[in-house]
């Protein structure tokens, strides 16, 4: 296994996930794979990192998009264990900000209970429209550094 690769897993039925993950991508110094969830995927996959990015669409109060969810629930995390994750959820509306995170809150409990550990902040991004990709480019340099 390559000892610091990055693996940046997102799902999107529009573009905003896709156009997130792939700004991350380029602010990332480190070896770094992308891939777009599909409804087969899982990480049995796909063992070769170290690091675990995930760019997740939230829909309202801390509800997951179906694709990430089955990914969550399908993946075998126990050849993971120790890894380290961070996550960017789109969509948290601007005026909808009393519920705080979305789905960001239930995949970091997950992946903790995995044995994973969370690397920095959640990024919870407002994504309609995208098109100020400053806080995502901010947290993935620090992400970075990190790593």
């Amino acid at each position: 296994m390559k000892q610091n690769k990055t693996l940046i897993v997102f799902s999107s039925k529009g573009n905003s996930a896709k156009n997130s993950a792939f700004r991350i991508l380029d602010n990332l110094n480190k070896e770094t794979e992308i891939l777009c969830l599909n409804d087969n995927f899982t990480l049995a996959q796909n063992l070769e990192f170290k690091n675990l990015i995930l760019v997740c669409p939230t829909y309202g109060d801390e509800e997951m998009e179906r694709r990430m969810e089955d990914f969550l629930v399908k993946s075998d995390w126990n050849n993971h264990q120790k890894k380290n994750f961070a996550i960017c959820e789109l969509g948290l509306y601007r005026g909808y900000l009393e519920t705080e995170q979305g789905a960001g809150i239930i995949i970091k409990k997950y992946l903790l209970n995995k044995n994973l550990f969370f690397l920095g902040n959640l990024l919870s991004v407002d994504s309609i429209p995208l098109d100020d990709f400053s806080l995502i480019d901010k947290w993935s340099q620090e992400i970075s550094s990190i790593l």
